[in-house]
Order: structure tokens, then sequence, then C-alpha cells
């Protein structure tokens, strides 16, 4: 009896205390809200542009650009679902570009930042310019919503 205690309590200890699996990055949207997705089969990504208030308010109505605005656009690695072949879902967060708009003395300023991952390339493995990313983030189209 004793020794078959003792060998449950040491399978317990060995097999109990196992490291959870990978833990995924998560991004946290907060108070922003969709205003559109891309998918790009070629590169096996989806990305979503999120924006504040008076972001999602200028894409959705045509308003020109105004202070206070920012833009996420959040790019994941796409993977397969183990439960629905042949589906997707996102992976891992490949990058996660802000972009900020700021009112500086009746001045509008765009500033760009790479919060995480890695610099966005072309199909080519060309890399865009700061300024390249403003402008394709700023021009992409809000998706309509029924």
């Amino acid at each position: 009896m004793k020794f078959t205690n003792i060998w449950l309590i040491v399978f317990c200890f060995l097999f109990g205390c196992s490291q959870p699996k990978d833990k995924r990055n998560i991004f946290n949207a907060e108070d922003q809200k969709p205003i559109t997705s891309l998918i790009s089969k070629k590169q096996n990504t989806v990305s979503i542009l999120f924006g504040n208030s008076p972001a999602v308010r200028s894409t959705t109505k045509g308003i020109d650009l105004q202070g206070g605005e920012i833009f996420t656009l959040v790019t994941w690695h796409q993977q397969g679902n183990k439960y629905w072949y042949p589906g997707l879902i996102n992976g891992s967060v490949k990058s996660i570009e802000v972009l900020d708009i700021k009112d500086v003395n009746g001045e509008l300023t765009t500033n760009y930042h790479l919060k995480e991952g890695e610099a966005p390339v072309s199909y080519d493995n060309k890399q865009y310019s700061i300024k390249e990313r403003i402008s394709y983030i700023r021009n992409l189209k809000p998706a309509v919503y029924p």
C-alpha cells in the first residue's frame, strides 16, 4: 500500500506540474474599433485597422484628418485551425503599427510608430519608407456595415 502511494505521489509531481503550452500574444484594442480588414494570401497574413472614435468618424464619413485621431494596423500570421479543416485563424502577431495624428498650432502632424514586431516588407522583400506606410494606412477604405 505504501509503495502504491509513493508511486502515485511521484506520478502526480511529474505530470501534474507541467507548463501550459505556448501563450499567444493577444492584441487588446482597448477603446478602438475595427475600421477594415485585409487578407494577404501571398504573405499568409490577416490585418485589421483599428481606430479611436475620431478616426472611425473621419474614415466612415469622409471627413478630413483631425488632431487626436489614432489608427492602429495589426497584422497576424495565419495558422491552420485544428478544429475546422481547411480554415485559417489568427496566429502570432506579426506587427503593430500606430499612426497618431496631432494638431500642433493648427498644423497636423502624423507620427508613425512600429509598436511591435517586424517592419512590413513588399512581396519582393523591399523595405517600405515611413511615408509609404503612413500613406498606405491612411488610404485604407473602411468596411461598409449594413
